[in-house]
């Protein structure tokens, strides 16, 4: 399985590499079929682990009911145990029942509601007359909902996840999906009496609590580490989706607009964003800002934080992206590929050797247009200085000149471009050998810039940059001595 993932992962970077979604890449075709081929090894451990259970529960004794009930026990057993002990109150608990009824007080505590002296009592009195009426209005004027089909059912049943744990009953998904017919007319009648007498059923909204520990060098025995997950009844869920049909757009006509989660076409992201903009706003102009994160720090840190982290990372290189398409000198580079975090391949392919650094420190010179020819000294001088090449003397000395044309240079030029040609054609298809050298815009290009052409690999952008880094470079020498 460790190969298996292994090659997995190797073939995702190298899909990565080349910079598309293409879903036709070898790469993500060979990656497709060892997920497959990994997620049939682990259901077939997984089989091999329940046969060996079920084999040493029917070959014990009658006679041993201990080690039948730790089987059957371990067996049914869906926990996997973070700590042995909690500290809750002042107090260490280290046995399993009181463990359990810890976890019971402690999320019986969260979900009871405590006088604080440091309360608004004015603000807590509005508070408890908006609920009063809201649970009077929502009493007494209730709209009747309309009947439940079976098909409804069916349709909503079929369109709920396998494979998720069961509720404290027991029951998971799978067991209404292959109830039969009987079940679902049995489900429909409940639903639809449930639905025309505005009665929920208790058992519906039962859940099973399952302490989820946050990790990140938090404490383990401190409860408040942990996230709570509420396994729900899926027949509850049945119904709440079966709910939300019937009124989603009345829900949607409501609802504040600001509501970007749980909400059908809407990110989270466009909620941070927002407020990032008025965190902006607020400190260039002076003005106070409060910003009340409701149980952040229980429910949501990790995730806010990489929320947050990502919407300012969009942010800033999609600015970047924006003010360099306005650069004509960085019309060469490769920046619609840039992602946060990533070294562009100049760099990442140079290595830490320091004869490979000062030569893509060259390189990238040219990439971003800094590298000093004559028609830069013409345009700061205000025409004062010619921009003709003083190496050859035919034409301006840019960039197209300097690396593809100045005759003086012929002799360090040729080698390297020759170099290039027999790695390129043994790569690409006659057609795009064609096109990359039949135009010197889509050889400089190549030369500056690589990147730019998703057809080439991984390694073949490695092996282009060395060459080209060494063309640019012994350019650069050769040009330094003859101005001497």
């Amino acid at each position: 399985m460790t190969e298996i993932l292994n090659r997995s992962k190797y073939h995702y970077w190298m899909w990565r590499q080349e910079g598309t979604s293409d879903k036709l890449s070898i790469h993500y075709q060979q990656m497709r079929v060892l997920k497959k081929k990994l997620r049939s090894e682990q259901r077939k451990i997984e089989s091999a682990k329940r046969q060996s259970k079920f084999t040493d529960i029917m070959s014990l004794s009658d006679r041993n009911d201990k080690n039948f009930y730790t089987l059957i026990n371990n067996q049914r057993n869906l926990r996997s145990s973070v700590t042995s002990i909690l500290k809750y109150d002042n107090k260490i608990i280290n046995t399993e029942e009181e463990i359990l009824d810890t976890w019971a007080s402690y999320y019986e505590k969260l979900a009871t509601p405590v006088d604080n002296p440091d309360f608004d009592d004015t603000y807590k009195l509005i508070v408890e007359q908006d609920i009063s009426a809201l649970t009077d209005t929502y009493t007494n004027n209730r709209d009747t909902l309309a009947p439940v089909s079976e098909k409804e059912v069916v349709q909503i049943i079929n369109s709920l996840k396998n494979g998720k744990a069961p509720d404290a009953s027991r029951v998971t998904c799978e067991h209404l999906k292959f109830g039969g017919k009987t079940l679902s007319y049995v489900l429909t009648s409940i639903i639809t009496f449930s639905f025309s007498n505005h009665i929920i059923p208790t058992v519906f909204k039962n859940g099973l609590a399952c302490p989820v520990f946050k990790k990140k060098g938090k404490p383990k025995e401190d409860p408040g580490s942990y996230r709570k997950i509420t396994i729900t009844n899926p027949v509850g869920k049945l119904t709440e989706k079966l709910h939300l049909v019937r009124n989603k757009d009345n829900i949607s006509n409501i609802q504040s607009p600001l509501q970007k989660g749980f909400t059908q076409g809407e990110i989270p992201l466009v909620a941070a964003l927002i407020l990032t903009e008025l965190h902006t706003e607020a400190k260039e102009n002076g003005n106070p800002l409060i910003i009340a994160l409701t149980d952040a720090k229980s429910a949501f840190d990790s995730k806010w934080k990489k929320l947050v982290n990502s919407l300012v990372n969009y942010y800033w290189i999609t600015k970047l992206k924006s003010e360099a398409s306005e650069k004509s000198s960085l019309n060469l580079l490769n920046y619609t590929d840039a992602e946060f975090g990533s070294i562009h391949s100049i760099w990442n392919t140079c290595g830490s050797e320091p004869y490979s650094t000062l030569r893509a420190c060259i390189k990238s010179k040219l990439a971003c247009n800094t590298y000093t020819l004559q028609c830069d000294k013409s345009k700061f001088s205000k025409r004062q200085i010619s921009a003709i090449c003083p190496l050859c003397g035919i034409e301006d000395e840019n960039r197209l000149h300097f690396i593809l044309r100045c005759s003086s240079l012929d002799n360090v030029r040729n080698s390297f471009i020759q170099s290039l040609k027999t790695f390129i054609k043994d790569v690409v298809t006659t057609k795009l050998y064609d096109e990359l050298f039949s135009s010197e815009i889509n050889t400089l290009q190549l030369i500056i810039d690589c990147s730019v052409f998703h057809f080439l690999s991984r390694g073949d952008v490695f092996k282009v940059e060395c060459i080209t880094r060494g063309l640019c470079f012994k350019l650069h020498q050769v040009r330094s001595n003859l101005l001497r």
